[in-house]
């Protein structure tokens, strides 16, 4: 049975007025996409200044501290992240994919979803190769699930009436302490 490498960090509910005004700023600010009949209205295409997610860089900057930490790697590395919001109306999905980049020589990178509002449904799965797929029960309002950048995954189309927000990212890791000596000594 396909069971992918992922994990649950924590639930972390933002404020139901941010949200909603980060999802108002997204419609406002991508309403040349929806007049288009895009699929979702995603952050990740937008410049800087228009990012209406923007204003929980610090959270997230508190939130990827804290991954780091939970992993062991806090205070042997350095890391950059990014991310990005999505909007998802009815009958919306997003394709499968990943998020490993084959040309960016980095020494790992863990991809992350946090769940802002989600519908009844559990749309987010994993997938594989062979056809199997894998749907994670942590999609509830404020999870955050952590994985491998290069694990396949999809989100089937929301079948409901209400819209599906969520935030995606990734947190690069672009050093790694070798001080062996070091660990050596603590470990003494």
């Amino acid at each position: 049975m396909f069971k992918p490498p992922y994990w649950f960090y924590k639930n972390i509910k933002f404020p139901e007025k941010e949200i909603n005004n980060v999802i108002e700023g997204l419609k406002k600010n991508g309403k040349e996409l929806i007049v288009r009949d895009e699929p979702l209205i995603s952050s990740y295409y937008f410049k800087i200044h228009q990012r209406p997610d923007k204003i929980w860089r610090d959270r997230y900057h508190t939130i990827m501290e804290n991954i780091t930490k939970q992993i062991g790697m806090f205070s042997s590395t350095k890391y950059v992240f990014e991310y990005w919001s999505q909007l998802y109306f009815k009958n919306v999905g997003h394709p499968p994919h990943h998020h490993a980049d084959p040309e960016q020589l980095t020494l790992g990178e863990i991809s992350w979803v946090h769940f802002h509002k989600t519908p009844n449904e559990k749309s987010f799965m994993f997938i594989d190769g062979d056809g199997q797929s894998y749907t994670p029960e942590e999609q509830n309002h404020g999870d955050i699930i952590c994985f491998p950048n290069y694990l396949w995954h999809q989100v089937f189309p929301n079948k409901s009436n209400s819209q599906r927000f969520v935030c995606a990212g990734n947190l690069t890791l672009i050093h790694i302490d070798t001080n062996e000596n070091q660990r050596l000594t603590n470990f003494t």
